[in-house]
């Protein structure tokens, strides 16, 4: 695309490149997202910012203004994408870090809610059997029927602790996004939220 024997841009061969069709791609393309398109090694950020690694905007600039402004624009969807990836990934991590949590504090609650029916079903079951005992020291002659004594409500019981220690809301399992053009490594850093 240079002009012969020199490194200046020979206009008349980029020309069939930089059309409205290229325009119209510039346009259409949208970084956000998840990409689950199939894409070529040399269509991957990774080769397209090993390509731009050591060029400075000033020096396309100076070289050709258009395509200086070509370059910027790689660079911010470079960008862009870059940090759209960043911050899906992050989100995905912090809804299974959520999903855990509830999880963990379902169980907890299904333990608890166990271990409250076994001691007040013991302690119910206890003072039956007192209250027969009693009745038995009191009448030894009269034969008593278990039945009279009423048994533990537990649907009562449970009624009442799942009304006092509502159930978490699980959500939904996470599934991750796919980002096949996405080939960078992600630096450990904060995110920030907005």
């Amino acid at each position: 695309m240079c002009e012969h024997g020199t490194s200046k841009l020979g206009w008349k061969k980029a020309k069939k490149f930089v059309s409205e069709e290229l325009f119209g791609k510039m346009g259409d393309y949208w970084p956000i997202g998840p990409k689950e398109e199939n894409y070529k090694e040399y269509e991957k950020l990774q080769f397209i910012r090993d390509n731009l690694e050591g060029l400075k905007e000033e020096e396309v600039d100076e070289y050709s203004v258009a395509l200086g402004k070509l370059y910027r624009w790689v660079l911010l969807a470079l960008e862009v994408r870059y940090e759209d990836v960043k911050l899906r990934r992050a989100n995905k991590a912090r809804l299974r870090e959520e999903r855990e949590a509830a999880i963990k504090a379902d169980k907890e609650r299904s333990e608890k809610r166990t271990a409250a029916f076994e001691e007040q079903k013991a302690a119910h079951d206890a003072k039956t059997q007192d209250e027969m005992n009693a009745r038995k020291e009191q009448y030894p002659d009269e034969e008593i029927d278990p039945d009279e004594f009423p048994e533990f409500d537990s649907e009562e019981f449970y009624a009442r602790f799942d009304e006092e220690n509502a159930k978490p809301e699980i959500p939904d399992e996470v599934e991750e996004d796919v980002d096949n053009d996405f080939n960078l490594k992600i630096a450990d850093e904060p995110v920030e939220e907005s």
